[in-house]
Parts: C-alpha cells; structure tokens; sequence
C-alpha cells in the first residue's frame, strides 16, 4: 500500500505546485505567480493548505484555500476561497483529496476562518458533495459576447519579447485597481485596496474607464471581465459597445462575464444577449452558526482563476 508524507504548503516546498499543475493539466505555472497566490499574509493567515509526496519525495495531491475578508449584513468574516485541488493520474481514487480537504479545513478554523466558498469545476464537484458542501440553486451565470474579427492578441501573448511589451503597453494605457476605491457590495468579497494589492500580486489585470462604465479587466487573448460598474441610465447598447470597442482596440477574439444571477450586471447583460450556466457556487461552514448565504453575489474577479 502506497504510503504519503503529509506536508503543509510553504514558501520552501510550493515548488511541488509546479510539478502538479504540469501533471495534471499540462500546464507551466511560474513560482512567482505561485508564492504570490499563496502568500495570503495581507489578510492575515497564508499558506493553508496541504501536500501529499510520496516516499520519493515526489508531489501526489494538493489542497489549498486563499483567505479573503466577506461581508454578509454588514457583518465582516474571514473566509476563505477553495483554490486548487490536484491529484497526480497516478494516485487517483486513494482519498487523498477528502484527506487533504478536511486537514485544510482544520487548519483554517484554528487561523480563523469560518467559512469556505469555491466554484468547483466538473471534475471536483462530485467530492465536494461528498464533503457535504451546501450549493445554491443557481450557479454562476456565464455570458460570452464576439470580440474583435482580427484576434491579434492571442498571437502577440504568444510571442514572449512582445508579450511582454503588449502587457506593458496595456499597464501603462489602462493603469492598475489598486489606485482605485472600494467596489464590494453589500454580500460578498470585500474588494477593496487590500484585496486588489493581494490580486496584483499574481494576475495582471488593468482597468478600462468611459464616461459611466468602469470595468476590471484580464486579456489573455479572451477579454475577461473581473467586474464591471454603470450607472443605473446605463443602457444595454452603450455597455455592448463599451465591451466590443474594448475588445477591438485589444485585439481580443470572444468577452467573457462571469456574474451571480442576482446581480445588476447579470440584468443588464440578459437584455444583450442570453447566459449559460457557469460554475457552481457552493459553502462550507467551520463554526457552529447559522450564517445564510443565499443574498451574496460574486463577480468573475471573486474567483481564483481572474
């Protein structure tokens, strides 16, 4: 029987991270964007979350939460995202992932936390049910508009010496959040200096301003809206435009919104175009009280991935 070491996620073994996404999804994270995602001091607990090696020393399975401040009726909680969950192919179905969620979980009760939020994708929502997490009805509601006819951005973010320039040309003509206020509703993330310095640290966004159309933004390619805010005059048609003039000035092939379908933006957008069924939203309580989370709205930016 396969034996695992169980180690806590540090600045001095995130480097497993790296192996894992390689493994199970193909995919090269950099440790910078690692550590800077999760390097959580700025809300007070980091590093929870935990890893599992083999003998070898090799990475078998992750689990790991990112703390956020939460206001629900104008009570402020720690909480805390779900962020990644991997597991190596070859060590499936082994219970590492309950396994690993419920010493995360311990952990962040004892830092605080006294809630767990996430967005499973299809292939960890069946073992979060198992964790008996509480799903809302309704899951995020996806809308994706056409973009630009001449996708160029995806090709220059491709080619790493203009990459790197076309990012810089963005920062430089759009500007950073972190100069901005506090956008948080009234049920929800708190999104304000502290959790847009936090986001900085690991995904390059930029902002995008009209006369009453505010909007934070993420191009790799696709043009992502981390949220965006209008004026209640606002109409369908001038935020279409703002989104389609945004998207060709880019060079951004589709426009992507992720909004709770309690949202004004989620109103606004069903009268441009109809939405799909995005991610599930689901809780887990750490303490022994009734917190209700049917009222809380999140935006594409709440999510871990933006």
């Amino acid at each position: 029987m396969q034996h695992y070491t169980i180690e806590r996620l540090s600045i001095d073994n995130i480097i497993h991270l790296q192996a894992l996404y390689r493994s199970c999804y193909s995919k090269k994270m950099s440790i910078e964007v690692l550590k800077g995602k999760y390097n959580t001091k700025i809300f007070g607990p980091e590093w929870i979350g935990y890893l599992a090696l083999t003998s070898d020393n090799k990475p078998a399975a992750f689990y790991g939460v990112l703390p956020c401040r939460f206001r629900i009726r104008d009570e402020t909680f720690l909480a805390a995202q779900s962020a990644d969950t991997m597991t190596h192919p070859s060590h499936r179905k082994k219970g590492l992932f309950t396994q690993l969620a419920k010493m995360t979980y311990e952990l962040a009760r004892h830092e605080g936390i006294q809630f767990i939020f996430g967005f499973p994708n299809q292939n960890s929502y069946a073992g979060f049910v198992r964790l008996e997490w509480r799903f809302l009805v309704r899951p995020m509601q996806l809308f994706v508009l056409n973009g630009s006819k001449i996708p160029w951005a995806n090709l220059f973010l491709k080619i790493p010496g203009l990459g790197n320039f076309y990012e810089k040309m963005m920062k430089i003509r759009f500007g950073s959040l972190v100069e901005n206020g506090d956008f948080s509703g009234k049920h929800g993330v708190i999104r304000d200096q502290i959790f847009f310095k936090y986001k900085s640290q690991y995904s390059k966004t930029f902002v995008k301003k009209s006369s009453d159309i505010f909007a934070w933004m993420k191009n790799d390619g696709s043009l992502k809206i981390g949220f965006i805010t209008f004026q209640d005059t606002t109409s369908p048609e001038s935020l279409k435009h703002f989104l389609r003039l945004s998207a060709k000035r880019l060079g951004c092939h589709s426009i992507i919104l992720m909004t709770s379908w309690n949202s004004q933006l989620y109103k606004l957008l069903t009268k441009i175009t109809s939405p799909m069924d995005g991610l599930p939203i689901g809780f887990y309580n750490l303490m022994n009280r009734d917190i209700n989370f049917d009222d809380v709205i999140f935006e594409y930016c709440d999510i871990d991935i933006f």
